[in-house]
């Protein structure tokens, strides 16, 4: 008589150390996501779960599948490892801000970064303003550098009082006329559950890595094909800081210039390769 064993399972462990089920299908969708192939994405798999442990971490895993589609002829791994990029728009997050600038661009609004907005109160520092037809957007960035960290209740409170003061002082200013003036509030991480609940009963504009479920900040990006340097597999981290430095933020900009690559004097192997990559992420 034959016997089936149960098929076992796992326990990982989140970043923020919180202990939950291991689940395939996260991990698939997010290597189909990245564009690997389906033979590509059952080979990760299946070697990810031979060599699973109870409780193994998620930055583990993430870690082994990412080595796995590094050696993938494609520019897949650069996609995985998008949410991590993000993370490298700092030390500052004035990059962030800039990449958040270029994306709002895309979708046809005319940006502007780091403003000084008089409100009926006091001044405010505005990150980004996105102006398009007959709405004027404030932008406030919120970039982490560490998995795990979220913006909470009182970073939303605080940011609708800014934006109270911004649109109450500025309704009736001829540069505001006739539009309407909307607070958005953006982070590369995610907000607490506290800080969306309050924002929807406030009708406050979130925007976190996976939040809202239409329109989050992964799906702003990968519906406009727009990456960050720090996507790149091919270039060093030193490399990426020197580019951030000098304002270069997004893959296409170092695709229109390679002659950026230049002043790191990498081989002629390495320069196809990183344009290879930046051609296949970014569609250039």
């Amino acid at each position: 008589m034959s016997h089936n064993p149960k098929k076992k399972s796992f326990s990982v462990t989140k970043f923020s150390g919180e202990v939950v089920p291991f689940e395939e299908k996260k991990l698939y969708n997010s290597l189909k996501k990245g564009g690997a192939k389906e033979d590509e994405i059952q080979k990760i798999i299946r070697y990810v779960k031979e060599n699973m442990e109870d409780g193994k971490s998620t930055a583990k895993i993430y870690t082994e599948a990412f080595s796995l589609l590094k050696q993938l002829p494609s520019s897949a791994a650069a996609r995985y490892k998008l949410k991590r990029s993000l993370m490298e728009l700092g030390p500052s997050g004035f990059p962030f801000e800039r990449f958040i600038a270029e994306l709002f661009k895309h979708q046809g609004y005319k940006v502007k970064n780091n403003l000084i907005i008089k409100g009926k109160c006091v001044q405010h520092e505005v990150d980004v303003l996105a102006e398009k037809e007959k709405t004027s957007l404030f932008i406030e960035c919120k970039f982490h550098n560490r998995q795990g960290l979220k913006s909470d209740i009182k970073i939303a409170m605080y940011f609708k009082s800014r934006a109270d003061d911004i649109r109450n002082g500025n309704g009736h200013h001829p540069a505001f006329s006739g539009k309407e003036i909307l607070g958005y509030l953006i982070t590369n991480t995610r907000f607490t559950e506290d800080a969306m609940v309050y924002s929807r009963c406030e009708n406050v504009h979130l925007m976190s890595w996976d939040y809202p479920q239409n329109g989050s900040l992964k799906d702003l990006i990968e519906l406009s094909g727009l990456y960050p340097i720090t996507c790149l597999t091919t270039l060093k981290g030193r490399e990426k800081s020197i580019l951030l430095e000098k304002g270069i933020v997004m893959g296409k900009d170092l695709g229109a210039n390679p002659k950026l690559l230049d002043q790191f004097k990498v081989s002629d192997y390495r320069r196809k390769n990183i344009l290879k990559e930046l051609n296949e992420l970014c569609n250039a």
